[in-house]
């Protein structure tokens, strides 16, 4: 027996739902040497220190099903470190034993099938690398950091994930909502009369016209003042020279940034002088030709999130910057900084260290007659940046229980008045405590498409999806799985079930050989296999309920074309005795089954006791005579019992 771990030949994609996974997964079988748990513990050591992550800490493998769960682990992290639109860990599905060795059948999931192979194929290569080689060392760990790095850099481009995706996807997933991703950051989330389309945190219900006007700074400030809320005072310059003339009618200090862009981006605030003005309009001029100057209001910068009329959260943000400890240099304690939890967090989510001693940083030292060499005295604070964006490394505090009623209409309203749903509101003021008509303060942007932490309300993204999304997403649906029944007879078993669905109301999506219907009007021609179907009816928001036919040699290479069903209802023999390959098929669906699972022989039921089915409720519903008014009401009473309604 080899030595070496061995990725078999036997990797395939499943493009719909299996396993209980709520992505594609590819499965395959991992082959293990026996002497492979042996290094565990030197394995182990070595891939925490190339990752060199807090948030990577997995228990040390004791044995090969926690081994192979380590490097499942470890292909997630990867792909999370290229920022791929990966959300969940892969699963043991099983582990067997034999002469060549352990084999464990594992199943991972993925955005990008190639690149999720990859990244086990990097783990698996160093981990027989340190098989032949079973000792540690700092030029081993640069060395695998290095090739480590360079497998992230070439998995980037695939990537599609991002802040808020990162985020919002992951808790939908928990919620059971049937997530399908449309392309780059839209997501479809739910099927059809209750699935709602995601463009990152822009909703259905969020305007055109609120997306168009928060585009615009100028057209923000303009609908604000005509609804008598505070805005910043700025004009539009198109030269340095411009930018000059107004910033000495506004008086300093002013502020520079481009008009048609968000995030901080081209923002250089607290200018003191015409030659600060000037530099900083050529390098904001850089990014956009919309430039604009803006009278400097002297506050602190708080961030209201406002969803559906209500206000969420709330932060006062500060620039990022450093807190002096009398022992380490500035240059340490920006290191020190950028190894806190949060820092950590925010800097995997955008791709980048935030904090860094750039341009920006240095200049400032500079003018405060610092060095990164400078040790700062204890407790003393440095500021690195002039503006508090999160994305330039920014701190924040949760002011939600401090703000002013007035303040809370105040961002309520400004949403309203730009016809947005959810919307961040960039509020300079001194003090929220204060109401905004006793002091002063104007509100300087709003985003469309705000980025929302979870920092301070964990649960902020539950709350948003279950208020936009309803019923978890999810309309009545049933699968009809066949193998040797004749397709007419499986069509009209379909047609039996749309029907009583119709008959309490509901518009129902269904097939037969020629095409799909809604009830009786017909949709399509006919499709090429069941995941096809299951696509259209899911963007198709006329649809109530669904009933679908899949043939079990479709259902074992598609997967299921949903993260869930109500009844899955096997019309064939399901003697999984007899079948190894109905066993694995079970395995795959099973998970997704919220109702119960039909078969067509009561005797069959207890041969399922082979497979894991976790309490899922199984019913028997003998195949005779369809025409049979005893076979419909036994229908009718399986689908009553275990179909839930919306």
């Amino acid at each position: 027996m080899s030595n070496q771990m061995v990725i078999a030949q036997d990797w395939r994609t499943i493009l719909g739902n299996a396993f209980g996974f709520n992505q594609s997964v590819l499965t395959g079988t991992l082959v293990l040497p026996q002497e492979t748990l042996a290094h565990a513990r030197l394995l182990h050591e070595v891939l925490v220190a190339i990752f060199a992550t807090p948030q990577f800490n997995p228990v040390m493998p004791t044995s090969n099903l926690e081994l192979s769960h380590f490097i499942l682990l470890s292909c997630r992290e990867i792909q999370k470190r290229a920022r791929l639109s990966v959300f969940e860990t892969g699963r043991v599905i099983q582990i067997k034993h034999d002469v060549a060795g352990i084999h464990a059948q594992l199943a991972l999931p993925f955005s990008h099938a190639s690149s999720a192979f990859n990244a086990l194929r990097w783990v698996v290569e160093v981990m027989n690398m340190l098989g032949r080689k079973p000792k540690r060392s700092p030029t081993l760990i640069g060395k695998l950091q290095n090739s480590l790095k360079k497998l992230v850099e070439d998995l980037k481009p695939f990537s599609n994930s991002g802040v808020n995706i990162g985020r919002m996807i992951p808790v939908a997933m928990e919620l059971g909502i049937p997530v399908r991703h449309i392309e780059n950051q839209i997501f479809l989330l739910g099927v059809g009369k209750n699935g709602r389309i995601f463009n990152s945190t822009i909703t259905e219900s969020t305007t055109s016209h609120g997306v168009q006007f928060a585009k615009s700074k100028v057209s923000t400030a303009h609908l604000l003042r005509l609804a008598g809320l505070p805005a910043v005072m700025h004009e539009l310059v198109n030269s340095a020279d411009q930018a000059v003339m107004v910033a000495n009618k506004f008086g300093y200090p002013v502020v520079i940034k481009p008009a048609d862009k968000d995030g901080g981006e081209g923002v250089y605030a607290g200018l003191k002088n015409e030659q600060e003005v000037l530099q900083s309009f050529e390098l904001s001029h850089q990014i956009s030709n919309r430039i604009l100057l803006e009278k400097f209001v002297d506050g602190q910068d708080y961030r209201i999130t406002v969803a559906n009329g209500k206000v969420i959260k709330a932060i006062v943000r500060k620039p990022g910057g450093v807190v002096g400890d009398g022992q380490h240099t500035i240059a340490e304690l920006i290191q020190l900084a950028s190894q806190q939890e949060q820092a950590v967090i925010r800097a995997r989510e955008r791709g980048k260290q935030l904090l860094s001693l750039d341009d920006e940083a240095l200049g400032i030292l500079t003018e405060h007659r610092l060095t990164p060499a400078t040790v700062l005295a204890p407790d003393q604070q440095l500021a690195l940046r002039k503006r508090a964006n999160i994305s330039t490394g920014g701190t924040t505090e949760n002011v939600i229980n401090m703000m002013h009623p007035d303040n809370v209409e105040l961002a309520i309203r400004a949403a309203q008045v730009l016809r947005l749903d959810l919307a961040g509101i960039d509020l300079l003021m001194p003090d929220i405590r204060v109401s905004w008509m006793e002091s002063s303060g104007a509100i300087c942007e709003v985003n469309a498409q705000p980025q929302i932490s979870t920092e301070y309300v964990p649960t902020i993204y539950h709350e948003l999806l279950l208020d936009s999304v309803p019923c978890q997403g999810r309309i009545p649906l049933v699968l009809l799985v066949y193998r040797e029944t004749p397709l007419v007879t499986v069509e009209r078993l379909s047609g039996l079930i749309a029907d009583y669905f119709a008959q309490i109301g509901l518009k129902t999506f269904h097939t037969d050989q020629t095409g799909s219907f809604l009830n009786a009007r017909r949709l399509s021609q006919a499709l090429p296999h069941h995941m096809q179907y299951a696509k259209a009816l899911q963007v198709n928001q006329s649809v109530d309920a669904a009933v679908l036919m899949v043939s079990e040699q479709d259902l074992l290479v598609h997967g299921l074309p949903f993260v869930y069903c109500d009844l899955l209802y096997w019309v064939d023999s399901l003697d999984i005795t007899q079948s190894s390959a109905l066993s694995d098929l079970l395995t795959m669906t099973i998970p997704h089954i919220r109702g119960a699972l039909c078969v067509d022989q009561p005797d069959l039921i207890p041969s399922l006791s082979t497979v894991p089915i976790d309490g899922l409720r199984v019913c028997a519903l003998p195949k005779t005579d369809l025409a049979q008014d005893t076979y419909q009401q036994a229908l009718v009473g399986v689908l009553q019992c275990h179909v839930k309604i919306n």
